[in-house]
């Protein structure tokens, strides 16, 4: 049996089979499978266990879960003139399936699937990807409804199935499901907001870049932070403070492993952020860095130490070397 969905001013069919279980009113998944093929050529890709023959494909345990460690994207992508007045609203943000991968581990398999974050309003040739199962996105589900109860009576998820979990029509329906809820929970702004969907897409890999910064290990903190600034550049906007803070931490990483042009960049992309705001407990820690690498750059600082001496004149105290590593560890 149908039931419809009204949606951006359109009627949609939709199958039960995607719909929340015995919740016959909640907003269900569509189940476009006429048109499901075209929808998604050229992009959902799948692989099976043995494509690529290497066992060695299957994750390790790790303390995050399923998720694979991600590929930093380039510095292009994420190294950019701010937008202070970035926040992207649901319309400008979308959701894709890239590719699954169906995984063996040990006597069970399971299906990953490579999620991406699109921005609409321009053109986004980056991909801010994270590798999901299905489990991480029921936690999601359960942990949003359990907490913003209000917010997610109407956002179904799709059900489990007994059998048939591998085949490739069900990895395709199901991962045309997944874009949709993840679309429908960024349209609510508290569930956009909400800490568990941050950590769904990024705050997990940033509590491990930061471990990896207490324990000196920067070469391995640096992708997990790329990754996740490209992230939230889509789904928070340039103007978030979370934003500023994964910012600093790349420079510490670069900086630690005197990579100087690389955290000079970053550097330079924090003071952007900050802009006129000389409350900013990061203003002074990357300025007088900043000041630091251009002199060992042999780069042009004169206005950077105008603007310290400035600052310092105000009453603002003179950072210890290390205290841009002790504010992004903390």
């Amino acid at each position: 049996m149908s039931s419809k969905l009204k949606k951006l001013g359109a009627n949609i069919d939709i199958d039960n089979t995607l719909s929340a279980e015995g919740e016959d009113s909640e907003l269900s998944l569509v189940d476009d499978s006429e048109v499901l093929s075209d929808a998604l050529q050229g992009k959902l890709s799948f692989t099976g266990d043995n494509a690529n023959g290497n066992a060695n494909d299957s994750p390790t345990a790790t303390n995050i879960g399923s998720s694979r460690a991600p590929v930093a994207p380039p510095l292009s992508t994420v190294l950019y003139t701010p937008d202070h007045n970035s926040k992207p609203s649901p319309a400008q943000v979308a959701f894709e399936i890239l590719r699954t991968k169906t995984i063996k581990d040990g006597r069970s398999r399971y299906v990953l699937y490579t999620v991406a974050i699109i921005r609409t309003h321009q053109f986004d040739t980056s991909q801010a990807t994270v590798d999901k199962r299905y489990s991480d996105f029921e936690k999601l589900y359960n942990s949003l409804r359990k907490r913003l109860t209000a917010q997610m009576q109407e956002i179904a998820f799709p059900k489990k199935v007994l059998t048939g979990n591998f085949d490739d029509k069900t990895i395709a329906h199901r991962s045309r499901a997944f874009e949709q809820f993840l679309s429908h929970v960024y349209a609510i702004p508290e569930l956009r907001e909400s800490e568990e969907l941050h950590n769904f897409f990024f705050k997990v890999d940033l509590d491990k870049a930061l471990l990896y910064l207490r324990n000196g290990e920067y070469l391995e903190s640096i992708p997990l932070l790329l990754n996740a600034l490209n992230m939230q550049q889509k789904l928070l906007g340039d103007s978030h403070p979370d934003v500023l803070k994964t910012v600093c931490a790349i420079i510490v990483a670069y900086n630690m492993r005197e990579e100087h042009s690389n955290a000079q960049k970053f550097a330079d992309m924090a003071l952007k952020l900050i802009g006129e705001d000389s409350s900013s407990r990061y203003l002074m820690p990357v300025l007088q860095l900043n000041i630091r690498l251009c002199w060992v750059l042999g780069k042009e600082k004169a206005d950077l130490e105008e603007k310290l001496a400035d600052l310092h004149e105000k009453g603002l105290e003179m950072p210890s070397p290390d205290r841009l590593l002790e504010m992004v560890v903390q």
